[in-house]
């Protein structure tokens, strides 16, 4: 059996704007879900970095946002494409006052899903589904703290 692997090679464009002194870091990884069994037998679920990943695979990006400054960091957005290749497949963010909005045209126009429509086959607009999704963003609505860190994540399947 012969299989295709596929170096993960994504270039990422941020977009950012803070309104204060605060600076903004940000650090990408890719990551995959494996299953590692320690020397005692006990399997459990890992993220590992995705070196290699074959299609139908997904890869989980997340974004590392880091405050670096001794001020805090208001109306901090972050926008990412979802990678060349890949299907977006779902946001898996935790961080507490972050709001998530989608584009489908490349980025011009961000909405929630409920809101968002492609041209479906028949020519009539229609609610757009995940795989539609282009871009991302992240919009903070409170100040992120000096001297803090928080993570945005998605997950994403290459095709």
């Amino acid at each position: 059996m012969k299989y295709v692997f596929f170096a993960i090679v994504t270039h990422f464009l941020f977009a950012m704007s803070a309104q204060a002194a605060g600076v903004i870091k940000l650090n990408l990884i890719a990551q995959q879900e494996k299953v590692v069994v320690s020397a005692d037998g006990v399997k459990e679920i890992k993220l590992v970095k995705a070196d290699k990943v074959i299609p139908g695979e997904i890869v989980i990006y997340t974004l590392e946002v880091e405050n670096t400054s001794d001020l805090s960091a208001d109306n901090v957005v972050i926008t990412d494409p979802v990678p060349e290749h890949m299907t977006y497949m779902e946001d898996l963010t935790e961080a507490e006052g972050v709001r998530v909005l989608y584009s489908v045209d490349g980025g011009i126009i961000y909405d929630t899903p409920e809101n968002l429509q492609v041209q479906g086959d028949d020519g009539q607009m229609v609610t757009a589904k995940k795989s539609d999704y282009t871009h991302i963003k992240w919009n903070f609505d409170k100040a992120v703290p000096a001297k803090s860190e928080t993570l945005v994540r998605f997950s994403a399947k290459l095709n």
